[in-house]
């Protein structure tokens, strides 16, 4: 098992501006997430340059933050995933357009809306259930982790799925065609 420095040295060595950093954690939240939406990762963020990402994340909303609080602790599990079109300039200029979120409230309403319809869909109950929240009229800056990742990059022309990437898990876009997962 690596250690916690030698996990950072190597993560540091391989990401690069504009990567998107996907976690697994061990929490009810997190775990809860993964099963509903039957993923591996449970929270995704991107990665901005000098050890800093900006996230959407529940009780702050959208923010700039260091990565290392997730390499610092041997309980999260770090993924890097990159786009295969995403360029160096429009790394920049994605970047620079997501800054202009920060601050911006968290979906929770929506977050559970989407765990809510993945829940139907599990247990197959959508010929009898249908989820209400299909739209974003409401609140059309207010955003939940992969909802804010797939909304930044769709900003610079780079979408990961073909449905409306408002309802998309973090497993959509690290699972994508539009990703490769970085080893490390």
């Amino acid at each position: 098992m690596k250690t916690i420095d030698t996990r950072k040295n190597i993560f540091f060595e391989k990401v690069k501006k504009g990567d998107i950093i996907a976690t697994k954690t061990e929490n009810w939240i997190g775990r809860i997430i993964r099963w509903v939406t039957s993923s591996n990762y449970n929270h995704i963020a991107i990665y901005i340059g000098d050890g800093k990402i900006i996230e959407s994340q529940d009780g702050y909303g959208v923010r700039l933050h260091s990565v290392e609080q997730y390499l610092d602790h041997s309980s999260i599990e770090v993924f890097i995933f990159r786009s295969r079109r995403l360029s160096e300039k429009k790394a920049d200029k994605m970047i620079e357009i997501s800054k202009e979120f920060i601050n911006e409230k968290y979906d929770l309403w929506g977050l559970i809306g989407i765990l809510t319809k993945y829940l139907v869909k599990k247990v197959h109950l959508q010929d009898w259930i249908t989820f209400w929240g299909e739209n974003k009229i409401a609140h059309p800056r207010y955003f939940w982790c992969s909802e804010f990742v797939a909304h930044c990059f769709a900003l610079v022309g780079i979408t990961f799925v073909q449905f409306d990437a408002t309802y998309i898990a973090p497993h959509e876009i690290c699972d994508s065609q539009e990703t490769v997962k970085i080893n490390y």
